[in-house]
């Protein structure tokens, strides 16, 4: 069987912007991409909500583009796949899942401090931890068919305290029993008591810019 639709999901805390550009123009790639903007590798234009892919492509590539990442942990990243990731891939229906799987957004990383210098001053990595990460897989095997092959490829992650148990945790989520076909997400707003408000107004951004793409956000558009 020739694999036609491919998503390369990519939760490292820094944009992958080779991953980008490689299939930037390719429909048979989804590429999203959940990252800090002002991080490494500095990609101030390309890595932000409205670059959505050109040509055949166009739609097929999905920046969340996190502004205030110190701010940004389990539950934003929780969020960003109820509301975005998972939709999406349940719409793309692909035959192959890749995970991007950089662990350097965990608290205390300090790979994730890397900036450019007007921020560098201020620079607090993310506060993703390890069970968080672990419960990310479990978001992707509530939401996609069972038996679609997901494959997690090491990345960042740079801090061995922080290593070890966040590959752990992925590993167990991976080998767990799949739930089956998925549930159906709630797209409601969540309440500002549960996600940090920044987060929410960068989801929004990329919905925003994904909607005339995608029937499970047509939503946004009349909102």
């Amino acid at each position: 069987t020739i694999i036609q639709r491919v998503v390369v999901l990519d939760w490292d805390i820094h944009h992958g912007d080779g991953t980008q550009a490689t299939f930037y123009d390719n429909p048979h790639v989804l590429y999203i991409s959940l990252h800090g903007s002002t991080l490494f590798p500095f990609a101030t234009q390309n890595c932000h909500a409205d670059q959505v892919g050109k040509g055949a492509g166009i739609g097929f590539n999905v920046n969340v583009s996190w502004s205030q990442v110190s701010d940004m942990g389990d539950q934003e990243y929780y969020a960003a796949f109820r509301h975005l990731v998972i939709p999406l891939i349940q719409e793309y229906n692909p035959q192959l899942l890749l995970i991007s799987a950089g662990f350097d957004g965990c608290h205390g990383d300090i790979e994730s401090l890397m900036t450019n210098a007007s921020h560098h001053a201020s620079a607090r990595g993310a506060n993703l931890t390890p069970t968080g990460f672990g419960n990310l897989v479990r978001l992707l095997k509530q939401g996609i068919p069972a038996g679609l092959p997901m494959v997690a490829t090491l990345e960042g992650g740079y801090l061995p305290s922080n290593l070890q148990p966040c590959i752990q945790h992925v590993v167990r989520a991976l080998l767990e029993p799949s739930p089956g076909v998925g549930r159906s997400w709630n797209m409601d707003p969540p309440h500002g008591s549960q996600i940090h408000p920044m987060a929410w107004q960068d989801l929004q951004k990329t919905m925003r810019a994904q909607a005339p793409y995608w029937k499970c956000l047509a939503h946004i558009l009349k909102s």
